[in-house]
């Protein structure tokens, strides 16, 4: 395949070379006829390889792209999701966090799938860890009330330069203070911030 590539491109030179010279000399013309020929002929069959070639490069090409986009895709669905722990306080509460997925129209929320065995009144707050362990980010509190077996989502948001990008997981803890959120009741729906 090289071999073709390398004769096609020996040809091209050849072939300009050529044309330079019956240009610039009507005598030599007619001698250099028979070697514009080969030359012509050798060029057909370069573009001839290079087309059967070409075929199968493109066609790798496409696959490549393909997989690509497919893995590109496919890596972005998995970092939406993310592993969420309580605190020990909150687990001993009865409140368990199995799921938690990026907002990716506001990046900078993230909803927390959350259950209750117990009734909880509490002001709570989502912290973003990278891989390394490190804090690098917490949410606006969230006072949330909710009854025992209730299941909601929680909408909680960061600061706009978080770097949720870089989170590997989060951890939900009940803080003190007062909210910065609005009250979600699990119970009542009209008050409730669940997508």
């Amino acid at each position: 395949m090289y071999i073709r590539l390398i004769l096609s491109i020996l040809a091209v030179v050849l072939f300009s070379d050529c044309l330079v010279g019956t240009t610039a000399y009507a005598q030599e013309e007619q001698e250099q006829q028979g070697e514009l020929e080969t030359v012509t002929s050798t060029l057909k069959e370069a573009g001839k390889s290079l087309s059967e070639v070409g075929g199968d490069a493109v066609e790798a090409i496409s696959q490549g792209v393909g997989d690509v986009v497919t893995s590109l895709s496919n890596s972005l669905e998995k970092d939406a999701e993310y592993t969420v722990t309580a605190s020990d306080k909150l687990a001993l509460k009865g409140i368990k966090c199995p799921l938690a997925v990026r907002d990716m129209q506001n990046s900078n929320i993230v909803k927390v799938y959350a259950t209750f065995d117990r009734d909880l009144s509490a002001v709570l707050q989502l912290r973003a860890y990278n891989n390394n362990a490190q804090e690098i980010g917490r949410s606006k509190r969230l006072f949330v009330k909710a009854h025992a077996d209730d299941g909601i989502y929680l909408n909680f948001v960061f600061d706009e330069q978080t770097p949720l990008d870089k989170a590997d997981k989060f951890t939900l803890a009940e803080v003190k203070g007062p909210a910065q959120e609005v009250d979600v009741t699990a119970y009542d729906d009209s008050e409730s911030n669940a997508f």
